[in-house]
């Protein structure tokens, strides 16, 4: 998908440019990125936040859980 839609904003592949752009179907993802975010994007949030919470306390617990061990 995302070669075809490079390729269709290149000087050399301009007498395609449609038809690589509309065979990529960039705008149909991009369009079902915009949908999610609209339906979800709350949501979609809180996962990122929540997720990267558990990342930074994840480490300094297996720290702790190693030092117990030794």
């Amino acid at each position: 998908m995302l070669l075809a839609a490079q390729l269709s904003s290149e000087p050399e592949h301009q007498e395609n440019k449609e038809k690589l752009f509309k065979a990529s179907r960039i705008q149909d993802f991009l369009d079902s990125i915009r949908e999610s975010l609209i339906k979800h994007g709350t949501i979609r949030r809180s996962q990122t936040f929540l997720g990267s919470t558990v990342g930074s306390i994840e480490h300094p617990n297996n720290w702790i859980i190693s030092q117990k061990q030794n």
